[in-house]
């Protein structure tokens, strides 16, 4: 129930909590210009933090997981987790674990996968010399090494 009363609040009451937001929204065009002319770091630079703190938490994650299991198993640790402490039932359970495993490693590629598509764009302009180039390299092995190798063999 709430009544009016004559007592002063330690905080203010309601009189008190209305002057801390007119106060607050005082200093919020103050704020806002002092974001607006803080520099902001390169985006190389956030890019490049970002990248090291991941690896570093990957990193550390492992290396737990790791420690944790030979301080528990110790040499008696086996290679392969999903096999090597007899569970080999049911058999679909595994091949999904072994699947989720290979569609992981499969983002470990994709840096490879962009480096090979970017030389390719790269040497679209030059197709016809990428061609001649792969003819010379497989003149070689078809007129020169194999008629040596079958002569000799």
């Amino acid at each position: 129930m709430l009544t009016m009363s004559s007592e002063a609040h330690p905080n203010g009451g309601f009189r008190g909590s209305l002057i801390g937001v007119g106060v607050v929204a005082g200093f919020s065009s103050v704020q806002k210009d002092m974001i607006k002319q803080a520099p902001r770091p390169s985006e190389a630079t956030v890019m490049k933090r970002a990248t090291v703190m991941s690896v570093i938490v990957i990193t550390l994650l492992y290396v737990l997981c790791g420690c944790m299991g030979y301080a528990t198993f110790g040499d008696d640790a086996s290679g392969n987790l999903l096999t090597g402490f007899g569970f080999y039932e049911p058999f679909w359970l595994l091949d999904i674990a072994n699947a989720a495993l290979v569609f992981q490693l499969i983002g470990a590629y994709v840096p490879a996968y962009v480096g090979a598509s970017t030389i390719v764009a790269m040497l679209l302009p030059f197709f016809g010399n990428v061609v001649m180039l792969l003819a010379a390299m497989s003149f070689w092995p078809l007129t020169v090494y194999f008629p040596v190798e079958m002569y000799i063999a």
